[in-house]
């Protein structure tokens, strides 16, 4: 068996303490930067999907305003 001298044994404890400690820190940041992504995702979509929305009302309105505009012009 090999002998390690008990300050080089407690050193290595403190060592893993402190990165075990340090992972479960990043662990929690990261997940927590997972969902605030997701949540950011979802508002950008609902954004791009309403400004779709309004561009084809629009596109809709404009094509009955051309109808009515040609339809008044063909009456003359």
């Amino acid at each position: 068996m090999i002998e390690v001298p008990l300050w080089i044994f407690i050193l290595i404890c403190v060592a893993t303490y402190v990165n075990v400690l340090q992972y479960l820190s990043l662990s929690s940041k990261l997940k927590r930067n997972i969902k605030q992504d997701n949540v950011n995702g979802m508002i950008v979509s609902k954004g791009f999907d309403e400004i779709a929305h309004d561009i084809d009302d629009l596109a809709s309105k404009i094509d009955k305003l051309e109808a009515i505009y040609e339809y008044e012009n063909s009456k003359k």
